[in-house]
């Protein structure tokens, strides 16, 4: 229920909690404005919530729509973390090339 999170995962005999953090990819809102995800994640099953969209979210349920689905829930967590990973480090890359420019 909190608002802000930080990125963590804590670990359980049966599971673990997972909250990774993306970017705000949603039309009119501030890229650099983290959404939280969160993550119930055991060996059949993955439960996420999150108050904003996140696009990574999107490609997976896409993906699982084609019948191209990840094979365990592990697999999925993965798939979404790297999904979250990707876009950072596009708009790490755009930054650091508009540093460049406006150095230059």
């Amino acid at each position: 229920m909190q608002v802000e999170t930080r990125p963590r995962a804590t670990g359980f005999d049966n599971g673990a909690i997972v909250a990774p953090r993306g970017m705000n990819l949603n039309p009119g809102d501030d890229d650099e404005d983290m959404v939280s995800l969160r993550a119930w994640v055991t060996e059949n099953t993955v439960v996420t919530v999150r108050r904003r969209k996140l696009l990574a979210v999107d490609d997976i349920r896409k993906t699982a729509e084609t019948g191209h689905a990840p094979s365990t829930s592990w697999a999925l967590l993965a798939d979404m973390v790297a999904g979250l990973l990707i876009r950072i480090q596009r708009k790490s890359i755009e930054m650091e090339e508009a540093t460049l420019t406006f150095e230059e």
